[in-house]
């Protein structure tokens, strides 16, 4: 009986061995997507009203990231961004337009931090083998909570659209 407990106790740590080594060697498989929806005010009011309205959750841009894995041990990294895309740009100032690519270019750094945290999730889940994952995806999910609560949203990362 004891023989068999060890053999077990044996085998399963050769087998947890063999996928951290066969895991290691293993990409993470990653895509993206961006996706834009149509802003057209030129009043900074009017344009956040859109944001609002159209954007996704009631925000200007967004970024979700889904990390998936199957046995034995195959990680996806699925990031879908979502972005307004100014659809009368010249009817704006040119100061105005700078503004607008300046707010854009600051939003979407501020959305790229948050496919990094897609990103140490999927590591985190190929560096435990694949043992529970969902732990590992609800603490980046957190950190994109608080990220954005710290942040400000992106306002302190420059995403401001001030005219």
């Amino acid at each position: 009986m004891v023989f068999k407990v060890v053999s077990a106790l044996t085998l399963l740590f050769l087998s947890m061995i063999a996928i951290h080594l066969f895991s290691a060697t293993l990409p993470i498989i990653e895509t993206e997507e961006t996706i834009y929806y149509e802003v057209d005010a030129t009043a900074r009011d009017e344009i956040f009203a859109q944001f609002s309205q159209r954007g996704p959750h009631g925000n200007a841009a967004s970024t979700e990231w889904t990390v998936s894995s199957r046995w034995p041990c195959r990680v996806r990294l699925h990031t879908v961004f979502t972005y307004p895309r100014h659809t009368n740009l010249d009817s704006l100032s040119d100061t105005k337009r700078n503004r607008w690519y300046e707010y854009m270019k600051n939003t979407q750094l501020h959305e790229r931090i948050h496919q990094s945290h897609g990103r140490s999730a999927a590591g985190e889940v190929v560096s435990q083998f694949c043992f529970f994952p969902q732990t590992v995806w609800r603490y980046w999910a957190l950190k994109d909570k608080v990220f954005d609560l710290e942040s400000q949203h992106g306002r302190r990362d420059g995403a401001i659209l001030n005219w």
